[in-house]
């Protein structure tokens, strides 16, 4: 998935390509595919991973495989807020 906004693409790594521990594979790139940032796990105590993302209306919202609902910053990836929904 990927979704363009400003300099940069939203990337979400297949979350199936780690099959064990914490997997930050939510990054925004540049134009030439290098990073700008990596959005940090919601939780950082859990093996975790992002499996969706959308743009909500302005918003970037990534959804974890363990149930947390983020709002990460555009700009840099950080976590904005999160809940957890399971």
């Amino acid at each position: 998935m990927s979704a363009a906004r400003g300099s940069g693409v939203i990337v979400l790594l297949d979350y199936m390509a780690k099959t064990t521990g914490a997997f930050e594979n939510l990054l925004r790139v540049n134009r030439d595919g290098e990073p700008i940032w990596v959005a940090p796990l919601p939780d950082k105590r859990a093996s975790d991973c992002y499996v969706e993302v959308d743009d909500e209306g302005g918003s970037l919202v990534a959804h974890s495989w363990n149930g947390i609902r983020a709002e990460l910053n555009w700009e840099d990836g950080t976590v904005v807020w999160s809940a957890f929904t399971k």
